[in-house]
């Protein structure tokens, strides 16, 4: 129960803190999105798959839901949240959205006799404290050559208050990433580290005052800081690099 009340107060944070603006989800968010339409397309053509199913674990307040709704995708969204997954069903209710089913629940305890095509996993690897026995699950749950779409933060230099209010065990380096995916039976596909230059230097400039700013920026500078947050656009031109902020992998199950 103390766990479901942690992860409720999460989410309400991240929802606001999104909403406000922030950068770095911007740019994770439009990456991810071209990840997944990659992804689906690439089933759709070479499986020759028309209906595609999707496990979204941690699946928050639906960020992503909209992209794969645009395809014939049976969805489910785990969250161990009651107050995300009551927001995604008022949202998308069952009459108007029958492929779309939510569930409140821990991966750990989670029981299907379904096996997906695709599991997404965005900004939830961090939380976890077993991450070999999380993704041996999750592995489980896709069937054969199923793939794995997840995102995470990047180096362990950038620690700051932001990863201490998210609850986060670490932040990752792409080998770290990818011998954990490795040991965890599936084959990485496709790794990019994201935010150089802009969100780098943004990242270093304000990670120890991260706490102050979160905390007194009213609704007008959160309007504000949506323009300014065009300017991080330009991060999308430097994927081939190792210094970013965070980490987008798709990996196969072997």
């Amino acid at each position: 129960m103390r766990e479901k009340q942690i992860y409720n107060n999460l989410h309400k944070i991240w929802d606001s803190a999104h909403f406000g603006g922030s950068p770095t989800y911007m740019i994770r968010k439009i990456l991810l999105k071209k990840t997944i339409e990659e992804v689906i397309s690439d089933f759709k053509f070479k499986k020759q798959k028309e209906s595609i199913s999707v496990l979204d674990i941690g699946c928050g307040t639906g960020d992503y839901i909209n992209i794969f709704t645009k395809y014939r995708i049976a969805y489910t969204g785990l969250d161990l949240s009651n107050y995300a997954i009551n927001e995604l069903r008022k949202k998308y209710p069952k009459e108007k959205y029958p492929e779309l089913n939510f569930i409140c629940e821990d991966i750990f305890k989670y029981q299907s006799k379904d096996k997906y095509d695709i599991a997404f996993l965005s900004e939830v690897l961090e939380h976890i404290n077993d991450e070999i026995e999380f993704l041996k699950i999750i592995n489980n749950f896709l069937v054969k050559d199923g793939i794995l779409i997840l995102s995470v933060p990047y180096d362990q230099s950038l620690w700051s208050y932001a990863d201490e209010q998210a609850q986060h065990k670490r932040r990752y380096s792409k080998d770290y990433l990818r011998s954990m995916l490795e040991r965890s039976g599936f084959n990485c596909n496709k790794l990019i580290c994201y935010g150089f230059p802009l969100l780098r230097i943004y990242w270093s400039l304000t990670k120890r005052f991260r706490k102050k700013i979160q905390n007194e920026i009213k609704p007008p500078a959160k309007r504000l800081f949506l323009i300014i947050n065009k300017i991080f656009l330009l991060d999308l031109l430097f994927l081939r690099t190792n210094r970013g902020v965070g980490l987008i992998a798709v990996a196969q199950k072997g």
